[in-house]
């Protein structure tokens, strides 16, 4: 009975030590994610057509609007292809890591990112459980503070944000079932990444 209840307790710390040491490697595993972050020049994406510039992590994939993206929108003159050569590619543009995505729709495509190409994070499939969440935060972002709201659609966590220069921004994570949103952004690198946007001169 003795030798039971020894082994009991092992096992209990034993096990607690894996739980913390999982914890702290999930951290780990993100900071290095983030390693060489602000020295990389060649993790800059630059947008010289809307005039902004962001920092993203090693790893991440960027990409712009295809011309197969753009769609005819009823009540103006261009056609998908004019709107194109009009507003290029870089109207939309998409940061994807891990399970995170941030899009950056510009000012001509519309207030909510969609009037040429769907540039947003949201889904679009249907019967997804839609839950607001009473949590809001504050980022600073090119010298200027934003409250963003947060959705939680099924397990997925979505942000939006409209910028002063027009640009809109909404990103979107997957997040663990029962997991708080107190500390949402504290081990993102959502946040690192629209914190380092800035307006190109």
């Amino acid at each position: 009975m003795k030798r039971l209840k020894i082994f009991l307790i092992v096992f209990l710390i034993v096990g607690a030590g894996i739980v913390g040491y999982s914890k702290f490697l999930s951290k780990s595993k993100n900071n290095d994610f983030w390693q060489g972050y602000q020295s990389a020049k060649t993790n800059v994406y630059r947008n010289d057509v809307y005039n902004y510039r962001v920092l993203f992590p090693v790893g991440a994939k960027v990409s712009e609007a295809g011309r197969d993206s753009f769609q005819n929108i009823v009540g103006t003159d261009l056609t998908a292809e004019q709107a194109f050569d009009k507003y290029s590619g870089k109207i939309c543009t998409k940061i994807e890591f891990k399970n995170n995505v941030i899009y950056f729709s510009a000012k001509p495509n519309g207030e909510r990112g969609a009037d040429y190409v769907f540039c947003s994070a949201y889904p679009t499939g249907v019967g997804v459980k839609t839950k607001i969440l009473n949590y809001e935060t504050k980022l600073k972002i090119a010298d200027v503070d934003y409250q963003i709201q947060l959705t939680q659609l099924d397990a997925l966590v979505v942000g939006e944000v409209m910028l002063n220069d027009g640009i809109f921004v909404t990103f979107s994570s997957q997040i663990n079932e029962g997991e708080g949103l107190d500390n949402f952004f504290a081990y993102q690198s959502i946040a690192k990444i629209l914190e380092s946007y800035q307006r190109l001169q």
